[in-house]
């Protein structure tokens, strides 16, 4: 044969060739040969070179070069090697490749009866990833493999040792790398791998002892397999929220029946857990779990775990691994403890049921009976801000592992599907003993709440109305007349309480409403006034005309404990009735509240003045438009005296 081959875009099974050369030279017995293959997969290049001598009895193929150059690694044949071909039988002279700084050699014979050794050293995976990228396959193998039997009935047995093994979707899952042995045979008449041993381990202290048969076709599977796991791997799954879980799994399963629709069993126990969620400011520790394997179900026998605020949750039911995890649970919370580490802080018990589909909008049902609760009212609230838009270029190493933590606690974007969304039947009793202070409010409630929905569109029901409560402003008491709390979708509860007061002729009311992160007070008065004349005539009745420098310092220093210094139009009141250019509520060195006034004698001369704890005087001369001249003197009698220079760009 003489031919020159040249072909484009073949498929061969999962291998795509873009292009193909070939040429084939006879000249009496000896047939010359080249071929030069480009594959699809990570730019691989496919080039052999060798010769094909027949003669009566036998046909000799004498492999010159056979080399493989790719993107993951290169492989070519050590030395030249020869398969001959007599009376059917293949015989393979100990070939020898080296793979990417591994090894493979093969050597044996191959005809009705077969006879091939195979010997693995230090082979990278990564090169499979050539012919399938889909794999993601890495780390090394060892080991050899040996082939007996016939063609029809084919035997082979291993021995076989993985170093760092990695794929695609361990990767995915942030697992570690593995190290890998074991050992068995591959029968070929019954279609099936025997495995004598297998072992897994990996840094993560995750560690798997098996062994069994695996039928590659219809059942016969019978394979069993134990060990330890840590709760870590999970963390993925809570990543977007910065939260950690901690602790270890044991397990031991066996699986029957058939490969493609396997008959699970075993016991999977968990001891010594935790879970943190900053985001709910939720700790469980001594999370504790046995539940059984059966069929395609988890029956949870027992759960448990403690709070890190007192108390602890019980559970048991059943979860199934397949579809859509249909689930059964009840759980039971004992004295449980919770605070958001704000403004909110209850002990609650209740039982709870956990029914349909975790993968598909699960219910929550149940009563929780409410113990003492605090809900505190801040006296102060910080401005929101949000984060820039930031584009870092090059940044170094230590920078890009900051940025990779902060990937993993910043909240995921909208999913492209439909999330499965908990459904709540909640009844929430609570005859009394909810106790809401801060702000010179301290207040007491008790009701009944119903929360339906889904947990993105809570529905609640009822409130909890005020039992006994009272408003305290310098020194004086205030009656409540109306009080509730509501609870609308999140637990930071909304307030709305209602204090009426008669000075002369003048009603006036001080209304508190919001969320306790975001409390808003107001105050109107029949006939209407501003809020601060109304302020004046609660606090002192008479008008803010008609009082004292010392008297409207101190209503400044009450409006801003009422309302945390969210009110600057009450503040601005004050401060036009004083015929002030500055006033204001701050705080000294110390942390106390201090008021702040001040006034332009003249055009370049400003009088300052602090009172509270501390009192302080302050005087500042501009000399020019940069240069300035500073003075105070304190109740201490310490002074200060100043020169400053100041430019603006």
């Amino acid at each position: 044969v003489d031919a020159q081959i040249d072909a484009v875009n073949l498929q061969l099974g999962a291998m795509a060739v873009r292009q193909f050369d070939g040429t084939i030279a006879t000249d009496g017995q000896r047939t010359d040969f080249v071929a030069v293959a480009l594959m699809a997969q990570e730019n691989a290049r496919v080039q052999t070179k060798g010769t094909l001598t027949q003669s009566a009895n036998e046909q000799l193929i004498a492999l010159e070069t056979l080399d493989l150059k790719s993107d993951v690694g290169n492989a070519n044949l050590v030395a030249p090697t020869s398969i001959s071909i007599s009376e059917g039988r293949t015989t393979i002279d100990n070939a020898k490749f080296n793979v990417a700084g591994g090894q493979i050699d093969i050597g044996g014979s191959v005809a009705d009866n077969l006879d091939l050794r195979i010997a693995l050293s230090r082979l990278p995976l990564n090169v499979a990833n050539a012919f399938s990228a889909g794999l993601g396959l890495g780390g090394t193998i060892d080991g050899t493999v040996a082939v007996s039997g016939t063609t029809n009935a084919p035997r082979a047995s291993f021995n076989i040792s993985g170093n760092s093994v990695t794929t695609r979707q361990l990767l995915q899952a942030q697992i570690s790398p593995l190290n890998v042995q074991t050992s068995g045979s591959f029968n070929g008449a019954a279609r099936s791998v025997s495995v004598d041993r297998l072992n897994i381990a990996n840094a993560e202290e995750i560690q798997l002892s098996g062994s069994g048969i695996i039928p590659l076709v219809g059942s016969g599977l019978n394979f069993s397999a134990d060990g330890t796991a840590p709760l870590s791997i999970g963390a993925r799954f809570l990543a977007s929220r910065g939260a950690s879980l901690s602790g270890q799994a044991r397990f031991n399963v066996t699986a029957k029946g058939a490969l493609n629709a396997p008959q699970l069993g075993g016991l999977l126990s968990i001891s010594g857990g935790s879970l943190s969620d900053p985001l709910s400011n939720l700790r469980l520790t001594d999370i504790g779990l046995i539940a059984g394997l059966s069929g395609n179900q988890i029956a949870i026998q027992r759960f448990g775990a403690q709070l890190s605020g007192g108390g602890s949750v019980t559970g048991s039911g059943t979860v199934g691994i397949a579809g859509d995890l249909p689930a059964n649970l009840t759980m039971t919370l004992n004295n449980a403890g919770y605070s958001d580490g704000q403004t909110f802080a209850t002990t609650v018990n209740g039982q709870l049921a956990l029914g349909g589909s975790l993968l598909r909008d699960p219910i929550l049902s149940g009563q929780i009976n409410v113990g003492e609760t605090e809900i505190t009212v801040p006296e102060s609230f910080a401005s929101g801000a949000t984060l820039l838009d930031v584009t870092h270029n090059q940044p170094d190493a230590r920078t890009q592992e900051t940025l990779a933590r902060l990937k993993q606690v910043t909240p995921l974007p909208p999913p492209s599907a439909r999330p499965s969304v908990l459904q709540l039947d909640l009844s929430i009793v609570a005859p009394n003993r909810i106790f809401v202070r801060g702000r010179g409010l301290d207040a007491e409630m008790g009701g009944r709440l119903l929360l339906r929905g889904p947990t993105t569109n809570i529905t609640p029901s009822g409130r909890f109305e005020m039992r006994r409560g009272r408003l305290a402003l310098l020194g004086q008491r205030f009656d409540i007349d109306e009080g509730a709390v509501t609870l609308a979708g999140t637990l930071d509860p909304v307030l709305y309480f209602v204090v009426q007061t008669q000075s002369g002729d003048v009603t006036s009311f001080i209304t508190i409403s919001g969320r306790a992160s975001n409390i808003q007070v107001s105050f109107t008065s029949d006939p209407e006034l501003p809020e601060d004349e109304v302020l004046a005539q609660i606090i002192f009745g008479k008008s803010l005309s008609d009082l004292s420098p010392t008297q409207i310092a101190r209503l400044a220093s009450v409006a801003v404990e009422l309302t945390g210094g969210s009110s600057p139009g009450l503040v601005d009141g004050l401060r036009q009735g004083l015929g002030l250019d500055d006033l204001d509520v701050v705080e000294d060195s110390e942390g106390n509240a201090a008021v702040q006034a001040g006034k332009y004698i003249s055009d370049n001369v400003y009088l300052g003045v602090q009172t509270g704890q501390e009192t302080e005087a302050t005087i500042n001369l501009d000399i020019t438009d940069s240069l300035t001249a500073r003075g105070s003197v304190d109740s201490e009698g310490d002074s200060s005296l100043g020169i400053f220079f100041e430019r603006d760009y």
